[in-house]
């Protein structure tokens, strides 16, 4: 949702303030080379941002809440592949 704000900005643009810089989905599938067989599928949709405040709304803060986003589903992707890693060696 976006918000203008009730003040303007030094240069006399109008500042806005919103509560999400929006929502992604990432699909990762594993597939098979030859014969192109998804062996493996996940499926992750967030909000960019979920602090439940307001935020001043810019370029740098909107690129921050997406990297943050990315850097999110890095960890999430590296622990996934770990675990599967680890429980497909000891079997």
């Amino acid at each position: 949702m976006l918000y203008p704000a009730s003040r303007r900005s030094p240069g006399g643009n109008t500042q806005f303030f919103i509560d999400s810089v929006g929502e992604a989905t990432l699909v990762l599938e594993i597939r098979g080379s030859l014969s192109n067989t998804i062996y493996a599928r996940a499926v992750d949709g967030r909000a960019a941002a979920s602090t439940f405040q307001m935020q001043l709304s810019n370029r740098a803060t909107n690129r921050a809440e997406v990297r943050r986003l990315g850097r999110r589903w890095g960890q999430l992707l590296r622990e996934g592949l770990e675990k599967l890693l680890t429980d497909g060696l000891q079997q």
